[in-house]
C-alpha cells in the first residue's frame, strides 16, 4: 500500500515537473542560424556514438540545410537523423554532399 502511495506521488510529480516550463520557439526554418550550431553540435556527438571522425560540413553542404526549410515539429531532429546517415557513410573527414 505504501508502494502504491508513493508511485502515485512520484508520478504526480515527474508530470508536474514537464509543466513548470512550456518553451515556444519559432520554427527552425525561421532561426537559420542556428543550423550552423546544431550541425557542429550533432557531428561531435556522432564522432562519440558512432565512431564518425568527421571534421566539418563544407561551406556547400552547410549552405544546402540552411537553405532547407526542415518541415514539421522534429526538424532538430530530422538534422540529427540526416547528418547521422551522412555520417555513416562518409569517406572523407569533411562532409560535402547534403542532398
Amino acid at each position: 500500500m505504501c508502494s502504491d502511495l508513493f508511485e502515485g506521488v512520484r508520478e504526480l510529480l515527474w508530470s508536474f515537473s514537464f509543466s513548470v516550463v512550456l518553451l515556444k520557439l519559432p520554427p527552425l526554418r525561421h532561426r537559420r542560424a542556428d543550423i550552423p550550431l546544431l550541425a557542429d553540435h550533432f557531428l561531435a556527438r556522432l564522432n562519440t556514438s558512432i565512431g564518425a571522425k568527421i571534421d566539418r560540413i563544407s561551406d556547400e553542404a552547410l549552405k544546402k540545410m540552411e537553405a532547407y526549410d526542415w518541415p514539421g515539429n522534429d526538424a532538430i531532429a530530422s538534422i540529427y537523423e540526416h547528418l547521422k546517415a551522412k555520417a555513416l557513410i562518409a569517406t572523407h573527414r569533411r562532409l560535402r554532399h547534403m542532398e
